[in-house]
């Protein structure tokens, strides 16, 4: 950055910092459904199966079910599923659109404590961690989060 000499370069650069900063505020969020958001956005951790960017392509079937969910008239959905097919991704890729594009209250609700801890440190933690638009948003030093 070249050293600013005058009041009018100091004036000129307070106006372009101005102006970045109103127009990033003022630009909308982009209108994604949760699948397109976690397509885009989500990585996986390296402990994970398949580590790196998400995926539907391993459980195309789960599409319909991002797709009801992200519809804003449904106000509830159940899922009789067998196990190990993607229904905690679906969670925790509701939570990061939500917490990203969408912030709204949440709760997250596991049978016994040591199970919401677990899921909490084991999952959503790293869903923060390696997300490039979720990281920003979670400060682990912070006493207010």
């Amino acid at each position: 950055m070249s050293k600013i000499t005058t009041s009018v370069e100091a004036l000129t650069l307070l106006d372009e910092q101005f102006k970045s900063s109103i127009s990033e505020i003022l630009t909308p969020a982009p209108r994604l459904t949760i699948a397109e958001w976690a397509e885009s956005y989500r990585f996986l951790p390296s402990k994970a199966a398949i580590a790196g960017r998400f995926s539907l392509s391993m459980t195309p079937y789960m599409r319909y079910v991002y797709d009801v969910i992200s519809n804003p008239y449904v106000r509830e959905v159940v899922l009789m599923m067998p196990s190990q097919v993607g229904k905690s991704e679906v969670v925790l890729n509701t939570i990061g659109f939500h917490v990203d594009l969408n912030p709204c209250e949440m709760l997250l609700v596991q049978p016994k404590i040591d199970a919401a801890e677990k899921f909490s440190k084991e999952r959503v933690e790293p869903m923060f961690y390696n997300c490039p638009t979720l990281y920003p948003l979670y400060n682990r030093d912070d006493p207010m989060n």
